[in-house]
């Protein structure tokens, strides 16, 4: 097995990294057909929080009529059920990794229960102490 220091896309072309994530110049063609951009794995965000890895659930969107019973009506009746995505909600924040700070996709569920910490832009002003005279 060969093992490179760049990873290469689905298609097979190289990959380059900018930054902190990897992008990938994609032919027009390949075999005489139309290359997708989105077939790239690199060029993609994934829809996962960084932290506790939460990523989207599927479920059902289910579409109903009339009215409920204890408001009296005849009941709610079903009319139609459809796949739907529940994505999960994702900041863009900057967190204190180590000893520096990086950006990463966090949802509000880690924000919020305190898993993560937050960069200190600057350090809160003080008042400088007095000295008596």
């Amino acid at each position: 097995m060969i093992s490179s220091s760049r990873p290469t896309s689905p298609l097979g072309t190289a990959c380059n990294l900018i930054g902190d994530h990897y992008t990938c110049v994609l032919p027009l063609a390949i075999g005489g057909q139309a290359v997708n951009p989105r077939d790239c794995w690199s060029t993609m965000m994934g829809q996962k929080c960084a932290i506790c890895g939460k990523s989207p659930q599927v479920g059902n969107n289910v579409s109903q009529r009339g009215k409920a019973k204890y408001l009296g009506g005849n009941g709610r009746k079903t009319t139609g059920i459809s796949k739907r995505r529940f994505k999960p909600n994702l900041q863009k924040i900057r967190i204190q990794l180590g000893g520096g700070t990086a950006t990463r996709r966090v949802c509000t569920g880690c924000i919020r229960s305190g898993l993560i910490q937050k960069a200190v832009v600057r350090k809160a002003f003080t008042e400088p102490e007095a000295t008596a005279t």
